[in-house]
């Protein structure tokens, strides 16, 4: 009876997956939510022509989400991209000083040593001419959602890529704000920061625990199923959160 009602519910899934895939095409239900406000960020501080380069992107990053040109980078390649890409790694990009309108980083600083992040920041400034925006997982309790996370989720791609965040630890929020800071002073003129917490605790456990369950198949489908509400998703910011956005701008140059 379990293989016949998999038999028959499989097919209507998938054709589901795929009407979704087709709405959100290249959307990541953890990605928009981390990437949504810093869209609206770039959208309202440099307009929707201004080029945008996502340090640490991967192959996606930040393009599905925004309008504006995007130029991703990473360290490692990208076997599929949604937007021009070049690896490089975050600590020696290979751009002149104030080369991009709007430089933005979500999730990368967790998966550098702690002596690196502070450097990564500074470097991002440099190759920024008017907004940086840097997102990352910060503070005790984001740790040990990581963990129970990585708990369950054993040697899935999931567990490799939080074993980054254990053996690294992640950042605080204090550090991460001194950093931006500290590298901003340097580069912008009229430097104006806003920090804000993004992606409630409870709710992304919950979202990620249904993913990393179960088969790879299951775990494409769940993915596909908690798109649609990203949107919503990217407003669930209140109580305590798994990330901060820091944002900064040269109010002498342009404003958010």
């Amino acid at each position: 009876m379990r293989s016949l009602s998999r038999l028959l519910v499989r097919p209507v899934l998938n054709r589901v997956a795929d009407a979704i895939e087709w709405c959100f095409p290249d959307w990541n239900p953890d990605a928009a939510w981390r990437y949504r406000p810093i869209a609206r960020t770039v959208a309202s501080a440099v307009g929707r022509d201004a080029r945008v380069l996502d340090v640490g992107a991967g192959g996606t990053g930040i393009a599905p989400y925004v309008r504006n040109p995007v130029v991703l980078t990473d360290a490692g390649p990208a076997a599929r991209t949604s937007a021009p890409f070049v690896q490089a790694h975050c600590l020696r990009l290979p751009f002149a000083d104030g080369a991009f309108p709007a430089v933005v980083s979500a999730d990368l600083l967790e998966h550098l040593p702690p002596a690196q992040r502070s450097v990564a920041v500074a470097e991002m400034f440099r190759v920024a001419r008017r907004l940086v925006v840097i997102a990352a997982p910060t503070g005790h309790d984001a740790q040990a959602h990581d963990r129970r996370l990585y708990d369950v989720s054993g040697r899935s791609g999931l567990g490799r890529f939080l074993s980054e965040h254990l053996e690294n630890g992640l950042p605080e929020t204090e550090e991460l704000l001194e950093w931006v800071t500290a590298a901003a002073r340097e580069r912008f003129a009229t430097p104006e920061v806003r920090v804000t917490k993004n992606a409630n605790l409870r709710v992304r456990y919950t979202m990620m625990r249904g993913i990393v369950g179960g088969d790879d198949w299951g775990a494409i489908i769940r993915v596909r199923l908690w798109t649609p509400v990203s949107p919503l998703l990217a407003r669930l910011n209140m109580g305590r959160c798994y990330r901060t956005i820091v944002s900064c701008w040269d109010a002498g140059v342009g404003e958010c």
